[in-house]
């Protein structure tokens, strides 16, 4: 499978947010990322889906769907499967604003 290095950037700062060995660079582009582009949706004033995305303790409680990350696997977490269009009635961020 190819994934896209975007994708890729996005799951690695997210799926470890708080790890050391990851970089601060990585870590901020995903924070970037999921601010611009997540958290008008899953933030602290709106949380479709029962999803808040601006905090890990956020991101790892999950939503209604149930958790969206597993941080062992991160192509096994709900969230790479919607952001990678995996499953074509949940995909996420909504078509209008794709992820290129």
């Amino acid at each position: 499978m190819n994934i896209p290095a975007p994708l890729l950037l996005l799951l690695a700062g997210v799926l470890s947010l708080g790890a050391a060995q990851v970089g601060n660079e990585i870590a901020s582009k995903a924070h970037a990322l999921l601010a611009e582009r997540c958290v008008s949706c899953h933030g602290s004033e709106k949380q479709k889906g029962g999803l808040r995305l601006d905090s890990r303790e956020g991101l790892l409680a999950g939503g209604d769907s149930g958790s969206v990350v597993v941080l062992s696997n991160a192509t096994a977490s709900l969230m790479y499967c919607n952001v990678a269009g995996l499953k074509p009635d949940s995909v996420m961020p909504p078509k209008e604003e794709r992820l290129s």
